[in-house]
């Protein structure tokens, strides 16, 4: 094994066979669920109606470049990385929903 690939780490994730939650995870979705809206404070998120930034139920099956190198803020990265195991794949549907809303 040389130096570039030891540390390379493969993990498979089916978006529809997701792996089951945590006990904590649970109780941090049901608190977050029984917050009344008043409550969140959307002072960062500016105002606009158009957008859904849910997550999609799955992703579409497109080919993927698999040796991308890209350079982005550290801040950007971290913030994307807490999302979850499938960071790269909620990035990557960023991206195309402002891809999409930006083709002209």
């Amino acid at each position: 094994m040389d130096k570039k690939t030891k540390n390379i780490v493969k993990v498979s994730f089916d978006p529809n066979n997701p792996p089951p939650m945590t006990e904590k995870q649970i109780k941090r979705l049901q608190a977050l669920a029984d917050m009344p809206d008043e409550e969140i404070d959307y002072d960062d998120i500016p105002y606009n109606p158009e957008l859904n930034w849910q997550r999609p139920k799955s992703f579409p099956p497109t080919h993927k470049q698999s040796t991308v190198s890209l350079q982005i803020d550290d801040d950007i990265l971290q913030y994307f990385q807490k999302s979850g195991k499938n960071w790269q794949g909620y990035l990557n549907q960023v991206l195309r929903r402002y891809m999409l809303q930006n083709a002209g």
